[in-house]
């Protein structure tokens, strides 16, 4: 498919998805509460979506994503249990901790990033199934008084702040376009000087601290943490990327605004995949099958071969 038209894809496939849900809920999904609704379930998506593109622009994947959602915030808790109003930064920087450590794994020990975030999400989801019996009582306990960075007021202004360095530090910093080159072609970046390895892992750092944040807003909203929390998360955010229109193999044309629209639009499909009561199974069945078809029409296949 041509560049031009590669290029209006994701604002294709947004107002294709948004018409077919319309039509097929009768209007539903366009009325203001269920707009409002969509509108609030993309901020914890593009918020993950803007670390989660450095390290695919690179021809990486992370699918960590999920598991930081619910073992970030459960350290926060042990650790407002004992030192009161360290709940934030301590789930930022168990989030950066898992990217640093990721990150370590993939570029030190070249573990393919695919195998090693995935069995990563494993590992650390099943330390959280370990470390939830022994929660003092057995009670999330999320301190009141942050629930207030729910609110419009201070959602939409972190959130616009977020973008607003992401997009600088991508576009006109040397971690952007190193990260770019790098999924370009990783032997010619390195070639240049690029510091391919400290590049990989800090891409993973700002990753992980992303979906630290994420997972702050998540608990915020939903008011309380489970051990289902952010199950099939990573596959929401890397359709978001993807539908965002950043290829899979990384490189120049990664999009991180892009992130944004990809984010809205996957979830308009999970909203309308609710009012139109699919069972669960069959939901991730149907976002599996938009994976497949928006690499097919968005990419040439033929440099997708593998990512790193």
């Amino acid at each position: 498919m041509s560049k031009k038209i590669d290029k209006y894809i994701p604002i294709i496939v947004f107002v294709l998805f948004v018409s077919v849900i319309s039509i097929l809920t009768k209007g539903r999904n366009i009325n203001f509460t269920n707009i409002k609704h969509i509108l609030n379930q993309s901020v914890a998506l593009i918020i993950s979506g803007m670390g989660v593109i450095f390290v695919m622009s690179q021809g990486s994947l992370d699918l960590t994503q999920g598991s930081i959602l619910v073992l970030a915030p459960l350290i926060g808790i042990f650790s407002e249990n004992a030192i009161p109003g360290s709940f934030i930064p301590v789930v930022i920087l168990v989030g950066m901790l898992i990217g640093l450590m990721t990150g370590s794994i993939f570029s030190l020990l070249k573990v393919p990033s695919f195998v090693a975030t995935l069995c990563l999400s494993f590992v650390l989801r099943n330390f959280a199934y370990f470390l939830w019996d022994y929660i003092p009582g057995g009670y999330v306990y999320i301190p009141f008084n942050l629930f207030v960075l729910d609110k419009s007021q201070y959602k939409i202004p972190i959130l616009i702040l977020i973008v607003l360095t992401m997009y600088y530090i991508f576009e006109f910093t040397k971690v952007g376009k190193y990260s770019k080159a790098i999924g370009s072609d990783e032997k010619v970046a390195e070639y240049s000087g690029v510091p391919v390895k400290k590049m990989k892992i800090l891409a993973f750092v700002l990753s992980g601290m992303l979906g630290g944040v994420c997972s702050l807003f998540g608990v915020f909203r939903a008011g309380t943490l489970a051990l289902v929390t952010g199950h099939f998360f990573e596959w929401d955010v890397l359709v978001a990327v993807l539908l965002g229109g950043t290829p899979l193999t990384g490189g120049a044309n990664s999009k991180l605004l892009g992130v944004i629209l990809g984010s809205i639009t996957i979830s308009v499909i999970n909203n309308g995949l609710v009012l139109l009561n699919v069972p669960t199974l069959y939901q991730q069945l149907v976002k599996g099958l938009i994976l497949i078809t928006i690499i097919s029409l968005s990419f040439e296949k033929e440099k997708v071969m593998f990512v790193k």
